[in-house]
């Protein structure tokens, strides 16, 4: 059995000052199967960067927005006639002028993991629990009339993180190795579930933008999550290597349930009558050629091969391709 323990002291300006520690116990069940177990606290302030920047990723094309400075920010697009009224989110009505505070955590986190006496075989599972008050979270505030997003920051009161993790890598060969995983996930903030439980403001029968009629009284079960969070997420990698030519090869897949994105019938909360990314598969490939008497290695990569493509996730513009070349000075390096 091992056991690790320790503690980490903050102190912030403004924040005050916190003491968080951890604890950690790996026990070897047996010499083919290891038994884990953690639980610790957490502490983030939000920086300067959360607080003030305001910055603008023409790549992605969306603008980022300090909360510090967010109000004054769109009164200068609004004036400059940048963004209109209709262009922003409920949200931002409910996070301008308000400051951020700091995010605490608690983490509890279990697994357990096989790995065979030939070392070529591992398959860890394990169960995690985040509770974090006031959890800083990028947020769509609106966008503007050329239709760059605009994000800010938000805390969530009594947001939670809960699920489960299984993981896998094979060494089939010495040129044939294979890996993947899967990732359960529900993420929440509790505070938007009691309020509607209790006939809160967020009590309000559930709105239905496609048909324009108002549905029934809402339930805890009909609040979705937290926004960019997929309940169902996995991956899967095969790397082979060609021994003559040192060739090696690679594919890689995965996917991303579908998750949302904005409120769309503006209650506050996000429900299944809102905007959502749908699911989708990624596929990627990639070769690499090594020349070890010129210390050269030659890559060609194709991403996104199943060519998805989204309006709300810029980041997927398409097919994309690259060739890249590495010249090593010192081959023993």
């Amino acid at each position: 059995m091992e056991i690790t323990a320790g503690g980490r002291y903050d102190f912030i300006v403004n924040y005050g000052w916190r003491l968080d520690p951890f604890l950690a116990v790996q026990y070897k069940v047996a010499p083919f199967l290891t038994a884990k177990a953690a639980y610790s606290t957490g502490f983030k302030a939000p920086d300067m960067r959360k607080l003030y920047q305001v910055s603008f990723n023409p790549a992605y094309n969306y603008m980022m927005v300090g909360s510090a400075v967010l109000r004054n920010t769109i009164n200068q697009l609004r004036e400059s006639g940048q963004v209109s009224q209709y262009e922003l989110e409920p949200v931002y009505n409910e996070i301008k002028g308000l400051s951020l505070n700091a995010e605490m955590s608690k983490s509890y986190n279990a697994s357990l993991i096989f790995e065979n006496l030939a070392q070529n075989i591992r398959v860890e599972g394990g169960i995690f629990y985040h509770d974090i008050v006031n959890q800083i979270n990028p947020v769509l505030v609106g966008k503007d009339i050329q239709g760059r997003f605009i994000y800010a920051y938000r805390n969530f009161a009594r947001a939670f993180y809960k699920g489960a993790e299984l993981s896998f890598s094979l060494k089939a060969t010495d040129q044939l190795q294979l890996s993947g995983g899967y990732q359960y996930l529900e993420a929440k903030d509790q505070s938007v579930a009691d309020e509607i439980r209790e006939g809160g403001k967020y009590g309000m029968p559930l709105f239905d933008p496609s048909t324009g009629y108002v549905n029934y009284s809402p339930s805890p079960s009909d609040y979705w999550g937290i926004e960019n969070r997929s309940v169902h997420m996995f991956s899967g990698r095969v790397f082979y290597t060609f021994p003559a030519p040192k060739l090696t090869a690679n594919v890689r897949v995965s996917y991303r349930g579908k998750y949302p994105f904005s409120d769309k019938n503006n209650n506050g909360y996000l429900d299944r009558f809102d905007t959502f990314v749908r699911g989708h598969y990624l596929l990627n490939a990639g070769l690499e050629k090594k020349l070890p008497k010129q210390n050269l290695s030659l890559r060609f990569t194709a991403e996104n091969l199943l060519n998805f493509v989204d309006q709300k996730v810029p980041s997927q513009p398409g097919r994309l391709f690259f060739v890249g070349m590495t010249y090593r000075l010192n081959n023993k390096l």
